[in-house]
């Protein structure tokens, strides 16, 4: 019987410290031990952070004259480390998640993963110029020629309110084809 008391004992033991390990693995990591009041270093994902939280929405028209209606919503990813968008667009037969971008730090800058309704990812770098944040990457037509280079910004003019640019650079030549405001609805933001 003594022998099965030691045995249950130690079993309990082990259960327990495995218990406990896993549940440190799973913790995120804390400031160092002796650290006290240590402020937050700035990370590159405070400049979309503003965008998280609520629903964005725009009813705007492109410089070809279709009209854009659409949504997005902007969401922390794993350990705050990711700020993800999802981005909706109302068509006459429905609305549909045309993109899904990832904001993320790689080397020092802000990059994004953008994966299209259409299979298409593109990996992006972003300049960041105080609230101002933009983009530029090569684009090609339907058929898979040079579509020329496409340049996109977005700035938050307001807490609720960003604008969004977008124009294409061929032949020396650069188009405004989008000058859009997306609107937040007052749901508030998240922290």
């Amino acid at each position: 019987m003594q022998r099965v008391r030691l045995i249950a004992f130690a079993l309990i033991t082990l259960v327990t410290a495995l218990a406990a390990s896993i549940a440190r693995a799973d913790t995120p990591a804390t400031q160092p031990s002796g650290a006290t009041g240590a402020a937050k270093s700035p990370s590159i994902l405070d400049v979309v952070a503003p965008y998280v939280g609520g629903e964005w929405k725009i009813n705007a028209t492109w410089s070809g004259g279709n009209a854009l209606q659409a949504r997005e919503v902007f969401t922390w990813g794993p350990g705050k480390k990711f700020v993800i968008c999802k981005t909706f667009v109302s068509t006459p037969q429905g609305e549909y998640e045309r993109y899904e971008t990832i904001f993320g730090e790689q080397d020092g800058k802000l990059m994004t993963w953008a994966f299209t309704v259409d299979g298409e990812v593109n990996i992006v770098p972003f300049a960041v110029e105080g609230k101002k944040l933009s983009s530029s990457r090569p684009i090609q037509t339907a058929d898979g020629k040079d579509g020329g280079t496409l340049h996109q910004s977005v700035e938050q003019t307001a807490p609720n309110q960003f604008r969004w640019l977008v124009s294409i650079e061929k032949d020396g030549k650069t188009n405004q084809i989008m000058d859009g405001t997306w609107i937040r609805d007052a749901v508030g933001t998240a922290k």
